[in-house]
C-alpha cells in the first residue's frame, strides 16, 4: 500500500507542475503546442486536476489582464471538449467578483470582469451575465470605481452585445450619458466620453476575437448558462488538492480513454511500427523508403489534433441552449428607446 501512495503522489505532483508551468508559458505563439502538449503528457489527468487547472488561469487573469484574452482561448478548447472544467472556472469567477465587488477591491474585480468577458466572448457564457454584471455596475449608488470597471466590460464585450443584445447594449449607453451630469470625476467623465466615441464607431478597435484566438467552432461552443444571482455556485476547493483515490488505477485507464477520443488515436499503438526490415541487403534502400513513407502516414494520423486546431474545429458538438429566464435582465433595458438601435 505504501508503494501504491508513493506512486499517486508522484504523480499528483507531476500532474500539478505540467498544468502549472503549462498556463506560466502561455501566450499567443505557444497557445496551439502547448494545447496539444498538455493533452499528450503523460500523468497529468485533466479531469482530477481541474482545480488547479482553474485555480491557475484565474490568478494568471488577474494578474496579467493584458493576457486574459490567450487564457480564455485555452479554457475555450479544453471546455469544447471538457464543460466540467469550463463550469468550474466560470463558477469560481462569479463568485469571486461578488466578492471583490462587496469589498470594493477595485483592481480585482477589473481583472475579473475582464475575464469573464473573454469567457464570453469565447462563447462560454450568456449575455445576461454580461448585463447582470453591468446592471450591479451602473446601479444608482455607482461610484467612480464601479463606473470604470463597467466601461472596461463594455469595451471588452460591446461588440459582441450588438451582435446578440442590441437593446441591453443600447440601455447601458444610455445610463453612461446620464452619469455624464451625475457629478462624477473629470477622470471618469472622460473616460465615458471615450466609450460613446467607441460606440459610434461600432466597436471597430476591440474586435470580439483575433483570428489567432479563435479555435473553436460557434456550432461547438458549449454555453453555460450561469447568472450572477445563481445560489447553487460553488468554489469547490478540495478539488485544488490531489486526495487518495482508492479507485486511482481505474480513473487513470478512464482518462487515458478520454485522452485517445480527444486526439482522435490510440496512443498505446505508439504510432505504429514498420513490419520489417527488408528480406536482402539488395531491397534496403526500397524499404527505407517504404519505411519513411509509412511514417509520415502515422505521423499524420498522430498529428489530428494538430491539424484540427489549424482548421479551427473540435470533437464535440453540442447544442447551445437559451437562458430559461431572460426576465433577469429587464432592470437594464425597460426604459430603453428604440432610436438607436
Amino acid at each position: 500500500m505504501v508503494r501504491v501512495w508513493n506512486i499517486k503522489d508522484n504523480n499528483g505532483t507531476n500532474c500539478k507542475k505540467n498544468i502549472r508551468g503549462t498556463i506560466n508559458r502561455l501566450n499567443t505563439l505557444t497557445l496551439k503546442p502547448l494545447l496539444l502538449d498538455i493533452l499528450q503528457k503523460p500523468h497529468t489527468n485533466l479531469i482530477r486536476g481541474k482545480g488547479i487547472l482553474a485555480k491557475s488561469l484565474i490568478q494568471s487573469a488577474t494578474i496579467s489582464p493584458s493576457h486574459a484574452p490567450v487564457y480564455a482561448s485555452f479554457l475555450a478548447v479544453l471546455h469544447s471538449k471538457l464543460p466540467e472544467i469550463g463550469e468550474l472556472v466560470l463558477a469560481r469567477s462569479i463568485l469571486l467578483f461578488r466578492k471583490s465587488y462587496a469589498n470594493q477591491d477595485r483592481d480585482r474585480t477589473l481583472s475579473l470582469v475582464n475575464f469573464i468577458g473573454c469567457l464570453f466572448n469565447q462563447g462560454m457564457c450568456h449575455e445576461i451575465l454580461c448585463l447582470q454584471m453591468l446592471t450591479l455596475l451602473l446601479a444608482e449608488d455607482a461610484t467612480d470605481e464601479s463606473v470604470e470597471v463597467a466601461i472596461r466590460l463594455v469595451l471588452v464585450v460591446g461588440r459582441k452585445l450588438m451582435e446578440c443584445s442590441p437593446a441591453g447594449l443600447h440601455a447601458v449607453m444610455e445610463r453612461f450619458r446620464s452619469l455624464l451630469h451625475e457629478g462624477v470625476s473629470q477622470r471618469v467623465q472622460h473616460k465615458l466620453q471615450k466609450v460613446l466615441e467607441v460606440r459610434k464607431k461600432k466597436f471597430d478597435e476591440y474586435p470580439i476575437l483575433v483570428p489567432e484566438l479563435d479555435f473553436v467552432e460557434e456550432d461547438d461552443q458549449v454555453m453555460l448558462e450561469m447568472a450572477l444571482d445563481d445560489e447553487d455556485l460553488s468554489m469547490d476547493e478540495h478539488l485544488d488538492v490531489f486526495e487518495y483515490d482508492d479507485d486511482w488505477v481505474t480513473n487513470e485507464k478512464e482518462w487515458m480513454e478520454i485522452q485517445k477520443e480527444i486526439l482522435g488515436y490510440d496512443a498505446q499503438d505508439g504510432g505504429g511500427e514498420n513490419d520489417g526490415e527488408g528480406e536482402e541487403e539488395g531491397e534496403s534502400e526500397t524499404d527505407d523508403t517504404s519505411s519513411a513513407a509509412n511514417q509520415e502516414e502515422e505521423e499524420d494520423e498522430d498529428g489530428v489534433l494538430v491539424e484540427t486546431i489549424n482548421k479551427h474545429t473540435t470533437a464535440i458538438t453540442t447544442t447551445t441552449s437559451t437562458i430559461a429566464d431572460p426576465s433577469k435582465v429587464q432592470t437594464v433595458i425597460q426604459d430603453m428607446s428604440e432610436k438607436d438601435l
